[in-house]
């Protein structure tokens, strides 16, 4: 069934609860097994046997990137054709059947993978795995269904181009990741979606859904014996290799600049960013506590100032952005249109400060207290623990990473961090893309 989270069609958790909910499994070392299935299919499970529920996170190489240009979209557009019929159930009958038997199965998209989400009760599981592997193997694609999905695409895509965030985040794409497949929308274009057909999707299928770009990622009330047998159930048949075209690395702008969006909105908002490092850089969790200190908290170096102090911006942060050919330390800010100049400014600013005369002791601390926290919190449930396996196999850490997290993190000293934000910081290549309606001495003063 088609529900539209915006933000997430764009392009790409946090997750929150009081640490007495956790489950046993979460609340001690997080033990990662590797399940190796008689065809040779992989998966990570973490075992959990305290309540009968069972969670998987699977992914295909296979994301929007994948597609042509003139086939913008149809990868998103699949992933709302999945659960409207498939092998001898009808759409509705498919949904009855996941509702009455209480399992969650979604599926979504992003620039790189296209993602398979199945929650279900150890009672149930049998009928699960069936109805994921008819999604997988035999979907509908009926006429009638295709033409709702796609219609409700359309529909969703002309309500985002009234969203500044939306559109601040598309021009950010187009700009710092021009002429590469990354800058194309996930959601298409309505031109795009008009020339889909149901056809369309049964080639992706077939060149995309291979074992060969499988990621598997399990937590919860099953066994490694009983998971080899599912994992060759579900997938053996599948083709082994891809017949998508690789996707290449971006070539990252040298020089940042300042684009304009005009639009006829009471505030402008605002995407910044540069190049980051790839989850597997030795100095990756030297850029994940350097962005806690910048702007991921409501401590931080850019909250603090630019919205605290001096009121600029009514919502400032910074995250990190990973996709498997690029990396980038990006933010947000959301600002009055004659408040955005100074609010940049700001950014640029204090992005230079960072560099030039590093962070406090106190600042480090108080990073490393919350990265290390963040950590526990986020394994909430079965399906989170799912999704965070599935995350390390995925960047290819090592099985026993949970185990060393902790160590890695309380040994970064000061020395590291200043040093690294020395070298790595960039506040002339800060690319800044506002969508609104700001001074008219935006576009002059703000040139960069």
């Amino acid at each position: 069934m088609r529900t539209f989270f915006i933000r997430l069609t764009l392009w790409g958790p946090l997750f929150c609860v009081l640490s007495c909910f956790l489950s046993p499994a979460s609340q001690g070392a997080l033990k990662i097994q590797e399940v190796i299935s008689s065809h040779g299919i992989k998966a990570w499970l973490v075992e959990d046997h305290t309540i009968p529920v069972m969670s998987i996170r699977l992914s295909f190489k296979a994301g929007s990137a994948y597609v042509p240009v003139e086939k913008a979209g149809l990868v998103d557009v699949l992933s709302h054709m999945l659960d409207e019929g498939a092998g001898p159930y009808s759409a509705r009958e498919f949904n009855e059947r996941l509702q009455k038997l209480a399992i969650g199965l979604s599926f979504g998209c992003d620039l790189d993978e296209f993602k398979v989400f199945l929650k279900t009760t150890t009672e149930h599981r049998r009928e699960a795995f069936e109805l994921l592997k008819l999604a997988l193997t035999q979907p509908r694609f009926g006429a009638t269904e295709f033409e709702k999905v796609r219609s409700a695409s359309i529909a969703a895509l002309k309500a985002q181009k009234k969203m500044p965030d939306y559109l601040a985040e598309k021009a950010f794409h187009e700009t710092f990741m021009a002429n590469h497949p990354y800058a194309l929308p996930i959601s298409g274009t309505e031109e795009t979606l008009q020339g889909l057909t149901p056809h369309d999707l049964e080639a992706f299928i077939k060149k995309a859904f291979v074992k060969e770009t499988l990621t598997i990622g399990v937590c919860g009330d099953i066994t490694p014996q009983d998971l080899r047998m599912i994992l060759d159930d579900l997938f053996k048949e599948l083709p082994d290799k891809s017949a998508l075209p690789p996707i290449p690395s971006l070539a990252y702008p040298r020089q940042g600049e300042t684009k304009v969006i005009q639009a006829n909105f009471p505030q402008s908002q605002s995407v910044f960013a540069q190049r980051g490092l790839n989850p597997r850089d030795p100095d990756y969790v030297l850029m994940v506590i350097l962005n806690q200190i910048l702007g991921a908290s409501p401590s931080s170096r850019l909250f603090s100032t630019v919205r605290v102090k001096k009121g600029n911006a009514y919502s400032i942060s910074t995250s990190i952005e990973n996709y498997d050919q690029a990396s980038i330390l990006s933010g947000e800010l959301g600002s009055a249109n004659h408040r955005v100049l100074p609010s940049l400014d700001l950014v640029q600013k204090i992005w230079r400060e960072v560099k030039e005369k590093g962070v406090t002791q106190a600042e480090l601390d108080e990073a490393k207290s919350h990265v290390l926290g963040a950590f526990t919190l986020n394994l909430v449930s079965s399906s989170h623990i799912a999704e965070l396996v599935h995350y390390y196999q995925r960047w290819g850490y090592p099985v026993d990473y949970p185990q060393k997290r902790n160590r890695l993190i309380e040994s970064v000293t000061l020395e590291q961090v200043n040093a690294f934000a020395k070298k790595f910081l960039n506040p002339d290549g800060l690319t800044f893309i506002v969508v609104g309606k700001p001074d008219p001495s935006f576009s002059k003063a703000s040139s960069r």
